[in-house]
């Protein structure tokens, strides 16, 4: 285990049924970007080594990592890991990687967009803390999108401790778009249909995407990433980063499978 860091569980909350997000230790000469995500690591019952990845949810400037999972039945690695408790031990990698970091954007944008479903609100969460974006930035919107309102998470967070600390900072123009598909709410069609319905352009009083303006990231289900990533290349004539340039939009899956 010489890539991980031991590290203890501080906290444990389950929002629900289904999700569930923890704190743990952090060590001081661990560093990563805004955005990025590490391998969780546990040991099994059978005293085998298991690991997923994880996006780190918590700023890098916080003195503890924070995490968000769902529950997954008969999961292999979600069952070990919604057990855990107040001083249970949990293996960090020590190398962060992702794509999902501002600096993989092409500059000179005006509005950062940030799109997700479930677990993929994780490394957006890291981000918007970042204060460096918002000197780049005059808009910062953040969609997330979930089947019923107890998956809102972070909805209270964001509407008041975060936003409350973010335009105090410098006024800047935050926008969260929260939207539930399986009850009913005031936000309830899909990403990929607001954006060819032009609903997210009025709602919050942007234009429709341009690639002098606008930058994107995007996280979530596998389905999710395709259907956007039509949506940008073939609509609005949007590439994607890679490691050969810089991109309009950058995206990532929620890795979460068991």
């Amino acid at each position: 285990m010489e890539k991980y860091n031991l590290e203890k569980i501080k906290s444990v909350h389950h929002w629900n049924e289904s999700l569930f997000s923890f704190k743990c230790t952090r060590k001081n000469n661990f560093k990563f970007k805004n955005g990025e995500f590490v391998l969780l690591s546990l040991i099994d019952k059978e005293k085998k080594i298991i690991y997923r990845a994880y996006s780190i949810l918590s700023s890098n400037y916080d003195n503890y990592l924070e995490f968000l999972s769902i529950k997954i039945e008969n999961g292999i690695f979600t069952n070990i890991l919604k057990n855990l408790t107040v001083g249970d031990n949990i293996y960090i990698s020590k190398k962060p990687s992702g794509t999902l970091i501002f600096e993989n954007l092409l500059n000179k944008g005006e509005n950062l967009w940030f799109l997700s479903t479930g677990t993929g609100l994780s490394p957006f969460l890291s981000i918007i803390k970042n204060y460096e974006i918002y000197k780049n930035y005059s808009t910062v919107v953040l969609i997330h999108c979930v089947n019923y309102k107890s998956n809102l998470s972070y909805r209270y967070y964001i509407n008041n401790i975060f936003y409350k600390n973010i335009i105090n900072f410098n006024k800047l123009n935050f926008i969260y778009y929260p939207i539930v598909t399986k009850e009913k709410f005031i936000n309830n069609k899909r990403i990929t249909e607001i954006i060819k319905n032009k609903k997210i352009f009025i709602d919050t009083n942007l234009e429709n995407f341009s690639k002098f303006k606008d930058r994107i990231m995007i996280c979530g289900n596998m389905n999710m990433l395709i259907d956007i990533k039509n949506i940008l290349q073939s609509l609005y004539n949007f590439y994607e980063f890679s490691s050969n340039q810089m991109g309009l939009f950058a995206t990532e899956k929620a890795f979460i499978e068991s």
